[in-house]
């Protein structure tokens, strides 16, 4: 067994800790879907509290987005 196999390099705990980052973001992001899809179901929805969390959505989106990329760009 070669000592690198065992010992994490640099690259691979980066690319751990942007993988955790974005697996909690989508997280997030299906979270947000769920609450738009409540709110657009209720007898009156409020239409701030919606365009809100579509903000929300739209900012998580863009910064999985942009993990996906460096994570892409390191490999």
């Amino acid at each position: 067994m070669q000592s690198s196999d065992s010992i994490p390099t640099p690259n691979t705990e980066a690319d751990s800790v942007i993988t955790d980052r974005i697996n909690t973001l989508k997280l997030k992001h299906t979270n947000i879907d769920e609450a738009l899809r409540i709110e657009g179901a209720r007898p009156m929805p409020d239409f701030y509290i919606i365009a809100e969390l579509k903000k929300k959505k739209l900012t998580l989106k863009q910064e999985i987005s942009e993990l996906e990329k460096r994570k892409s760009d390191a490999a």
